[in-house]
This record gives C-alpha cells, structure tokens and sequence, in this order.
C-alpha cells in the first residue's frame, strides 16, 4: 500500500516521452490580476485578528462529501476559538441553495458561488488563510493557488494520485487504512458504501477534523 505517481505527473510523462521540455512551477499555476484583487480587498475588507477560511464543502460524487451537518458543527467550533470570516464555495442550484442555508448560521459569511464569477472566485481563494475542501476541484484550485489546504478524504484517497499536487500546502484528514480496512473503496468516488453506514465519513467527527487543524497551526 503506497502512493501511485501523481496523476499530473502521468500527464507530463507523456511529454516527456515526445521529448518535449515541460515543468510546473512551485509557487502558484495562475497569473492573477493584481487590480482585480486590490478591487476585491476593498469589496470585502479584512478585519484586525480575522481568518478569512474557504469551504468547499461539496464534490460530484456523494462517496466524497462529508455530511453537511458535521461541517457546520467544525464551522461552530472554529468560531468559538479564532475570529473568522467564512467563504463558501460551491456550484448548481441545490448547492447554492444549502449554501445560503448555511451562511444564515454564520453572519459576514459570503456564499462566493453566487457573488462572483469564477476569475474572481480565482482571486478569492489567493487571500484565503485557509481552505477547507473535500477530495475535490477546490482542493486543487487552492493547492494551485500556494494556499493551505485542509482535505476531508472518505471513500476515496490521496495515495490514488489525485490528492492537491502542493503537498507541502496540505493537511489530508482521513480515518486510516489500519482503522478502517474497507479504505479506499473507489478511485473517484462513483458507487456506494459496501458497508452501509458510511464510516469512512462519519467517523470523522467535528471534533476530530478540528484537532488535526489544530496541529497544522489553526
């Protein structure tokens, strides 16, 4: 039981073979708009001593998202211990519609999926303290991004080569193979729990995602 090669390294290895000259950068994937994010910094001004945190508590496939209401009780708990300021990402209308559901417990939170468009989200994501994703493009964009990035795994995991390539930006919190034998189930998150119960997400506490935050340093 290892790591496979990262699946963006696969990508390049092609590449390599033609031969063709090809590297990723170690800082940050994108080119941003240095005005469009001062213009967002005034939009949206950050208060003395506030975190501002992503959450990205949503994926395609149901195998990867944590249950909702686990999230908001870590969002509770991060409250209580730092002064924070909440952006939640997402897409589609039943996500926008939880969303606005959830920012409703947490005032000054912003349901960025429906106030910006995706350069702006883009922008976003470069000011955040901390994003906290499930296995899925959001962990990806904010790894690219240089941002930390903490990643819920549950039926699927990051030994599959999909985890956020920055693996220096990333906390990847999972119940382990030695807990739990059943893990990894899928490679992308299609199908659904063979035992039933779901474990691999549900023993996943609040409290226990907030410990391992806790030791990254928030």
């Amino acid at each position: 039981f290892h790591p496979l090669k990262h699946t963006s390294e696969r990508y390049l290895d092609v590449f390599r073979h033609l031969p063709l000259k090809t590297w990723i950068p170690h800082d940050s994937y994108f080119s941003f708009d240095s005005s469009s994010v001062l213009n967002l910094i005034s939009r949206y001004p950050k208060k003395t001593g506030e975190f501002w945190i992503g959450i990205a508590p949503f994926s395609k496939h149901i195998l990867k998202n944590w249950p909702l209401e686990n999230m908001k009780s870590l969002m509770r708990i991060m409250n209580k211990k730092i002064r924070v300021r909440y952006f939640i990402f997402g897409g589609g209308t039943k996500e926008l519609s939880e969303i606005d559901n959830l920012i409703k417990e947490f005032p000054g939170s912003l349901n960025a999926a429906s106030e910006m468009n995706f350069n702006e989200e883009l922008d976003l994501i470069t000011q955040l303290d901390l994003m906290i994703s499930m296995d899925s493009a959001n962990m990806h964009i904010a790894s690219f991004a240089g941002v930390k990035t903490v990643t819920i795994w549950g039926a699927t995991h990051p030994y599959a080569g999909f985890s956020a390539y920055h693996s220096n930006n990333a906390l990847d919190i999972q119940i382990s193979k030695e807990e739990l034998s059943c893990r990894p189930c899928t490679v992308f998150g299609k199908g659904t729990c063979r035992r039933g119960d779901f474990a691999c997400m549900n023993w996943l506490t609040p409290q226990k995602v907030h410990q391992e935050i806790r030791k990254a340093g928030y």
